[in-house]
């Protein structure tokens, strides 16, 4: 088996010009955007895997062979990308694709590996990962036949030994545990910050401070401050950093601050560049950034990156309930490296609000409590 890289404008043009020279029979590996260096030969590399028949004339065998070392550009006169043997990206790609190849190679017997790629992406988890988790089991159970309960077990390990979780407010010792909410608009920051104020809070009796810092939406500190008062907690406003910082240097006898901070578009960002400054440079400050567990890989890597001028710390995921997926949360927890802090299934506070747990995301992305034991034997 050879692979092959097409660089093309589309996705669809590549695998068209892969059909027409190697066979519709061709298998596509991988596809992704090319980095800026290889940018001129085309928007998107796809990589196909080619099978090289022991019957094929042998100048035509060598033909292949040498194709499948060269990439081909759908462009006569662009410039060829230099030696890619020595680019760390080449070297990592080929390790990843070697994984895939090595489960292809015989990877049509109907043995249990089959489909748990498929399995992972219908669950939301980013193609290239589901890939890359099925490449590993390949490897793992190459020279043994294991059940599908073993296969599993394999799975959920290097699953959970790619995520974090990390729900500081459960501890506080001696001194002011102070965090902050950040994120977009629309995620629930607002009633989030009450519900983690009446848990960890109101129900362990600790003194406990809500902070609006949010002067951007009209009526948003009223929110908060309703809020409050229904708690039964103290309520204050800081519409700068300087006043954030005062305010919490002031209330360092509360065990538990909390901080509402504006939920912000992409093209607001740098209309509040004095924000982020401020809490990329608090590390006493634990930043958690809201994100909805509804939205897609794409969209959740693209607000994630657009946020990390303020340097969060923890990821915690809302609506729960309004997804039936959880592969994209495990994904964008692998991506950025960022512990899962919390995650909540609703609006009541505080019952709809849970420290995030490797176990249930995993139980939730693999269905195994719904799942007959012998459907992953038949993938």
């Amino acid at each position: 088996m050879r692979l092959k890289s097409y660089y093309s404008g589309t996705v669809e043009r590549a695998i068209a010009q892969a059909r027409q020279e190697l066979g519709e029979d061709v298998m596509l590996i991988h596809s992704h955007r090319t980095t800026a260096e290889f940018s001129h030969l085309g928007a998107y590399e796809v990589v196909f895997a080619i099978t090289i028949d022991a019957a094929m004339p042998r100048p035509a065998l060598e033909t292949v062979m040498e194709a499948s070392k060269a990439s081909h550009v759908d462009s006569p006169g662009a410039p060829r990308p230099r030696d890619a043997s020595f680019d760390p990206d080449y070297a990592r790609l080929k390790k990843e694709l070697t994984n895939l190849a090595i489960f292809l190679e015989d990877g049509t017997n109907g043995g249990p590996l089959n489909g748990v790629s498929q399995l992972l992406s219908d669950q939301g988890v980013h193609p290239e990962l589901a890939f890359k988790l099925q490449g590993e089991l390949k490897t793992q159970t190459r020279y043994n036949n294991v059940s599908s309960e073993k296969l599993l077990a394999l799975l959920c390990q290097n699953m959970e030994s790619r995520i974090r979780t990390e729900a500081a407010m459960t501890s506080f010792g001696n001194s002011t545990k102070v965090a902050a909410l950040i994120g977009p608009p629309g995620c629930g920051k607002t009633t989030t910050l009450a519900k983690l104020a009446a848990r960890f809070g109101l129900s362990s009796r600790r003194p406990c401070l809500l902070v609006s810092a949010d002067n951007y939406r009209i009526g948003s500190s009223d929110q908060l401050r309703s809020l409050a008062a229904i708690l039964g907690v103290a309520f204050d406003t800081a519409v700068t950093p300087a006043a954030l910082a005062q305010t919490i240097e002031e209330n360092r006898n509360k065990d538990l601050i909390l901080i509402d901070t504006p939920g912000l578009s992409s093209a607001e960002m740098e209309d509040h560049a004095e924000w982020a400054r401020f809490f990329s440079t608090r590390v006493d400050i634990e930043k958690h950034l809201i994100l909805s567990a509804s939205m897609k890989n794409a969209d959740l890597s693209f607000v994630v990156d657009q946020y990390r001028v303020f340097d969060p710390n923890r990821l915690l995921f809302t609506k729960l309930d309004e997804t039936a997926t959880r592969g994209a949360i495990w994904s964008e927890a692998v991506r950025t490296g960022i512990p899962l802090s919390y995650w909540t299934t609703g609006q009541k506070i505080p019952e709809d609000i849970a420290e995030a747990s490797k176990q249930e995301l995993l139980d939730a992305i693999l269905k195994q409590e719904r799942r007959p034991r012998s459907a992953i034997a038949g993938m």
